[in-house]
């Protein structure tokens, strides 16, 4: 049986800030989507690395800021630039600096919080999960294509007295 709950998760956007009180440039990843990024977001200036992207999930998101931060570095070595993860509440909320391994480990236990499917592994849809309660449980499933190969598989592993029951 799954633990899982079906629920949606959140998106996670990727920018470069220029937060007021800091006054040093980071690379944000905001849980939220685009309302929920920092109110100091600079110009988009590294879109092909995933700048101002949606991720649907946090390792990705982190991947691209941790992209963007090494070449923003090299382009700019003058400046400190650090990287940042969290949610502002889609407030005026200066996200507090972090090390790259901290943001790796905070994705990392983000998306293990979420509804996955109990045959692949991979995400819910923010749609929502399939079951088959008749013959699987509580088993939640990322797509009907699961659903019918977990329920092969169940069929598959009974017995032929077992297979009576159904017919």
């Amino acid at each position: 049986m799954s633990d899982n709950t079906i629920h949606a998760t959140p998106t996670y956007v990727v920018s470069r800030q220029m937060p007021f009180y800091q006054q040093k440039y980071t690379v944000e990843v905001a849980a939220g989507g685009y309302d929920y990024c920092g109110a100091d977001m600079l110009v988009e200036a590294y879109s092909k690395l995933g700048e101002m992207c949606v991720y649907d999930d946090p390792r990705e998101a982190v991947r691209a800021a941790t992209a963007i931060l090494e070449q923003w570095r090299k382009d700019e070595p003058e400046e400190e630039i650090g990287i940042s993860y969290g949610y502002t509440h889609g407030m005026f909320t200066e996200l507090p600096e972090c090390s790259v391994e901290d943001a790796k480990q905070w994705a990392e236990e983000e998306y293990k919080s979420f509804a996955h499917c109990d045959r692949c592994d991979n995400l819910i849809p923010k749609s929502g999960g399939w079951t088959a309660q008749d013959y699987l449980g509580e088993d939640i499933f990322c797509s009907e294509r699961c659903v019918d190969f977990a329920i092969q598989e169940f069929f598959e592993g009974l017995s032929e007295l077992e297979l009576e029951e159904f017919v």
